[in-house]
């Protein structure tokens, strides 16, 4: 066997190794790229969001409870106003239905 020959044989041995790493690359792609696993994927980076949120939002409470409970308390105040805008709105729509079935 010639020197030329070997090298052949080693390039074409290099080649079907590197022919079977590409074809197993394939396959892990096609597994991580299906609809189910990109939603998996999606599912825990938003947890993983949401830890790192509220994680630190417990650690600005710590460190500033004054501000987070006057922003609570604004939160829970505009809750408040706008439910209360919504039921007289609701009341005084039902008034004006009762006044057009009254006619």
């Amino acid at each position: 066997m010639t020197d030329t020959e070997r090298d052949v044989l080693v390039a074409k041995a290099e080649a079907a190794r590197a022919r079977a790493r590409l074809q197993d690359t394939i396959a892990q792609l096609r597994a991580r790229l299906t609809p189910k696993a990109l939603a998996e994927d999606a599912a825990d980076s938003a947890r993983q969001g949401a830890l790192k949120l509220g994680m630190t939002s417990l650690e600005t409470a710590r460190r500033r409870p004054a501000l987070v409970g006057g922003i609570a308390g604004l939160a829970l105040g505009l809750l408040f106003w706008r439910a209360r805008d919504a039921r007289r709105s609701k009341a005084s729509s039902e008034g004006r239905e009762d006044d057009r079935h009254a006619q």
